[in-house]
């Protein structure tokens, strides 16, 4: 859970989206005993269809770590092929 920065939440019933920051993760945490994304998950609903009496809990869940926002600041550049022959 170190390396989670970010989640992102969607609701499959009435397509609402958020995403919750490190700060916001760390407060659902505090001391719930959630170490893992998943454990994390089984605690998110969505609180627009809870207040409509509708099923909450039909959620996808998107974790963002810490490698996924160096790869976005840093993408991998293919190298180009060498212009030297290859001798047998």
């Amino acid at each position: 859970m170190d390396e989670l920065i970010g989640l992102g939440i969607a609701c499959e019933n009435c397509g609402r989206l958020r995403r919750l920051n490190k700060r916001q993760i760390a407060s659902l945490i505090g001391a719930r005993g959630i170490h893992t994304v998943e454990q994390l998950g089984r605690k998110l609903k969505c609180k627009v269809c809870a207040e409509q009496g509708k099923v909450s809990k039909n959620i996808s869940i998107v974790p963002y770590y810490r490698c996924d926002e160096a790869a976005s600041v840093a993408p991998y550049v293919k190298p180009k092929a060498s212009s030297q022959g290859v001798t047998r």
